[in-house]
């Protein structure tokens, strides 16, 4: 917006147009309507030096600026003596004086990014001096389009500032550790729980690539940089190495920040430290290997055990078998016939007592390569 001359410069200007239509010897009514022009855009850009100095103001919030600007409306009326402005954004007014919003008054649309939003009214509290053209002239109408306009991107560029401020607060509070780099990987900023993390005072990385904060594969490297050039967000962890050079590990996003058009022009890292949940998660997975093997070893115990169980049965009649018949061959009457008879049962049993004896081995062999 072009810079709009102080009242003091227009008033000087004022007094030498004066000077010059008295040196042309102009009429005593044709001075008048002059010099009342003159007044009248005198009051006009009072009214719009006025917001610009009021939004000028360091720290000014925006309810401040807009209820300044429903003091400052009435300037733009023919009338200010009698006039009333009033400013009307998402359903709250800002009044100057009394609004007879039911009475004659003009009224502007308050667009914020296009949508209306609101309203920039300006009226009378009483009826003005009759004039031609009606009680409002297309001046004080193409001025207070003017303020509504002007108050649109006042409006705009605050909550823009607001939402910065926010933003900015959240990232230097955050609990996570957040790293801006350019498209190129280097540093331009790093928020406290960062430095807290690493160690690193903030302008010790400015400009440094983020990748020297760590150590990555190639291979994991260009994986990351294919994802987030894509536009994709890449999830991961990082080793890294603190300032002193300590190890650390953190789980981190990176994903891209893209200008107006559509172009990548900055990443953003956000993340957490894991470290101790690293060695928490080890701790638990060495546990969980441990009880995992003992589980194993009573599995094999528990099998062997019934392994010898069986075996006893399977032992028990062969044994028996072969003690008995064998007491009878002992025998000194005992026939040649029956002892061919008693030799070839104890040799079956025999038999039978190494097939059972094998099996029993086989299975004790296979649980403990399983185990």
């Amino acid at each position: 917006m072009t810079d709009i001359p102080a009242p003091d410069a227009l008033a000087s200007r004022l007094a030498a147009l004066e000077a010059e239509a008295g040196a042309c010897r102009l009429d005593e009514a044709a001075m008048r309507r002059h010099t009342g022009e003159l007044v009248k855009r005198i009051r006009e850009l009072q009214c719009l030096y006025g917001i610009s100095q009021l939004v000028e103001q360091p720290g000014i919030s925006l309810t401040e600026i807009l209820a300044g600007v429903a003091r400052l409306l009435p300037c733009a009326g023919q009338y200010p003596e009698i006039a009333w402005g009033r400013v009307v954004l998402d359903g709250t007014s800002y009044c100057s004086h009394v609004c007879d919003v039911h009475g004659q008054h003009l009224s502007q649309p308050l667009l914020v990014q296009g949508r209306p939003a609101g309203l920039v009214q300006l009226g009378y509290r009483e009826e003005p001096p009759p004039r031609a053209g009606g009680p409002f002239w297309d001046e004080e109408r193409q001025l207070l389009a003017a303020i509504a306009e002007r108050c649109g991107r006042i409006v705009e560029r605050k909550r823009a500032e607001d939402k910065l401020l926010k933003l900015s607060h959240a990232m230097e509070h955050s609990p996570s550790a957040i790293l801006i780099t350019d498209h190129q990987g280097r540093i331009e900023y790093a928020n406290p729980k960062l430095c807290a993390i690493t160690g690193y005072q903030e302008e010790e990385v400015l400009g440094h690539n983020a990748a020297e904060l760590g150590s990555q594969g190639a291979a994991a490297a260009k994986e990351l940089w294919a994802t987030i050039l894509a536009g994709h967000e890449w999830r991961g962890e990082f080793h890294n190495l603190r300032k002193d050079g300590s190890p650390y590990w953190e789980s981190a996003s990176i994903s891209a920040i893209r200008d107006a058009k559509g172009a990548i022009t900055h990443f953003v890292k956000v993340a957490e430290d894991i470290t101790e949940l690293k060695k928490v998660q080890d701790v638990l997975q060495a546990n969980e290997e441990r009880h995992h093997q003992d589980e194993r070893r009573l599995d094999l115990l528990r099998f062997a055990n019934q392994v010898a169980q069986d075996l006893m049965h399977e032992l028990r009649n062969p044994l028996v078998s072969i003690g008995g018949f064998a007491r009878l061959i002992a025998t000194r009457d005992t026939p040649a016939d029956k002892m061919v008879e008693y030799s070839r049962i104890i040799f079956e049993q025999a038999t039978r007592l190494e097939a059972a004896l094998n099996k029993a081995l086989a299975h004790l062999q296979e649980a403990a390569a399983e185990g």
